[in-house]
């Protein structure tokens, strides 16, 4: 059972207990917090960065659904009971935490040796056929899908974050299939949208600043060491 949620009666007015929509002034509110969690720096939006320098645009636009996508089944989850799961269990929370900050110390760990290989082969000049190429097309697209989504997932706290925001908008008993959709929808297409033109700003600066290989090298081994801290951080004060 979710808590009660918090009405503000400033804004909102008395809403009655079974209902199946919001105000506009309700959803403005619900979507500015989305924006806002979803344009704070972490983790997110470095692999996000990070698969858009390495492998481009598509492997940017792939990686932002699937980020996009794991947020947006946490939302659910938490409609449904998750947060509360994890407050019974609070061992499968922290199990969820720690396999994040490993896969996070994996993900450094595969940046540095990736940029190390493509700085000691940069001079050579290797033929191969377009099978081939595909093959690896669809390999950076797999990847930025799977580390974009995997990020998201193991993030324990969103399931807390978001309990915390629909507690405003979801009565105490059955929360309605219309009202339901809107807030998961919101979640989603606001998640989607800021990682989409993230993308498009990453592509867009790679174009003016003529940014080398070298660079990005460089600029990746930097995002390699913040999940390295992040990583060890979570360990150390989960």
């Amino acid at each position: 059972m979710l808590p009660p949620r918090i009405v503000n009666s400033a804004l909102c007015g008395t809403i009655s207990v079974r209902r199946k929509f919001m105000t506009i002034i309700e959803w403005f509110a619900l979507a500015t917090v989305c924006f806002l969690g979803a344009a704070t720096p972490g983790p997110s939006l470095a692999i996000i960065i990070n698969h858009t320098i390495k492998s481009g645009r598509n492997a940017g636009y792939v990686a932002s659904f699937t980020h996009a996508f794991a947020v947006g089944f946490y939302a659910v989850a938490t409609i449904y009971g998750l947060a509360e799961l994890f407050k019974v269990y609070p061992t499968l929370a922290q199990i969820i935490a720690y396999a994040g900050a490993f896969y996070l110390a994996y993900l450094a760990v595969k940046i540095l040796i990736s940029t190390s290989n493509s700085s000691s082969t940069n001079s050579t000049k290797l033929s191969s056929t377009e099978a081939a190429v595909i093959t690896h097309g669809k390999k950076q697209l797999f990847n930025a899908a799977q580390d974009a989504f995997m990020v998201a997932f193991l993030n324990p706290k969103l399931a807390f974050f978001f309990i915390a925001l629909f507690s405003q908008f979801i009565p105490q008993d059955e929360t309605s299939i219309e009202l339901a959709t809107i807030l998961t929808s919101t979640v989603f297409i606001i998640d989607f949208v800021w990682y989409l033109i993230v993308v498009s700003i990453v592509c867009h600066g790679q174009k003016k600043l003529n940014v080398s290989q070298a660079t990005g090298n460089w600029f990746l081994r930097l995002q390699a060491v913040i999940f390295l801290l992040i990583s060890i951080n979570t360990v150390l004060w989960q």
